[in-house]
């Protein structure tokens, strides 16, 4: 077993796997997913059906590889390489060039509890994670927040979105709601510049690989989708642009008085206009360093830890 392996590294894209013989087996595995669908319908009705493949553990599974190719396809089509990252907790399909990226996240996010040293999120949060790239922080707040919690995944990036969505399939999280945008302090499109790694996208930062037009909204609008009756964290790690996310987030702070855990590695400036932001709408940072800021209303600053 070779060191990828040892860390959780499967390579499930050689570059001599082609275009075509991946669309060849989609069908062939596609075909048949359909025809048993169908004919399990029209014998028991579509209820039943629905029931019954629940309870299957092997229908389950076929369902997630047709639903992991059918996401994937597009993407593979443009001559991308994938790797699979398995853990008991999840397993994630990931660019292969982003390997060594998505380690250093999971680390982070699942090893080390980064977004939640100061909050923890129990059975029935609302929780928004605002820059969600693969899934890797939504996933866990989905397992964390249970059936009746609900988490909003907001990743403006196609083909981020595009393994985003084949994740929460993969991992069956049926408690995420994913949004295909960047959450700003207006309603529109914006330039989102492309890092080399899909993790250093930016909407503020001018990088050297290529720029991409976006939708993004307000993440007030974005909630007024779903209506919620509270929220109780919001996590944002955007690459240079929490300050913005915030600014259009001004409804939701007062309303909700989420706590916030914010990723601020990126540029003093934007920690520095974070910190004096929130503290003109009422909040307490609990903590600040040079890469996180935990904030949570001044009147809960006691309790909310």
């Amino acid at each position: 077993m070779d060191f990828s392996e040892q860390h959780g590294w499967q390579n499930v894209n050689k570059a001599t796997f082609h275009n075509t013989l991946r669309c060849i087996l989609y069908l062939m595995f596609f075909a048949p997913y359909v025809a048993i669908r169908l004919t399990l319908r029209l014998l028991l009705g579509k209820n039943k059906r629905d029931l019954m493949q629940k309870s299957l553990p092997v229908l389950i599974r076929f369902k997630s590889f047709v639903d992991t190719v059918k996401f994937c396809l597009p993407i593979s089509l443009t001559n991308h390489s994938f790797s699979l990252f398995s853990k008991k907790e999840a397993n994630l399909l990931c660019l292969t060039k982003d390997s060594p990226f998505i380690s250093d996240m999971w680390r982070e996010i699942w090893e080390l509890n980064t977004y939640e040293r100061k909050f923890k999120i129990e059975e029935g949060s609302v929780v928004i994670d605002v820059g969600a790239h693969i899934g890797i922080f939504s996933i866990k707040a989905a397992r964390e927040s249970g059936k009746k919690g609900r988490v909003i995944a907001i990743e403006p990036h196609p083909t981020t979105y595009t393994l985003l969505m084949a994740n929460l399939k993969r991992n069956r999280c049926e408690n995420i709601i994913p949004f295909r945008m960047a959450a700003s302090n207006f309603k529109g499109e914006a330039e989102l510049y492309l890092y080399h790694h899909s993790g250093g996208h930016s909407l503020v930062f001018k990088r050297n690989s290529g720029v991409i037009k976006v939708s993004v909204d307000k993440l007030d609008n974005i909630v007024k989708k779903f209506n919620p009756e509270h929220i109780d964290l919001i996590k944002v790690d955007v690459e240079g642009a929490g300050l913005l996310v915030l600014k259009g987030a001004k409804e939701i702070l007062e309303k909700f008085k989420p706590n916030l855990s914010i990723a601020v590695y990126h540029a003093s400036a934007e920690r520095e206009g974070i910190i004096e932001f929130l503290s003109s709408r009422g909040y307490s940072c609990l903590q600040i360093n040079s890469s996180y800021i935990y904030a949570c209303p001044q009147s809960y600053a006691g309790t909310k830890m």
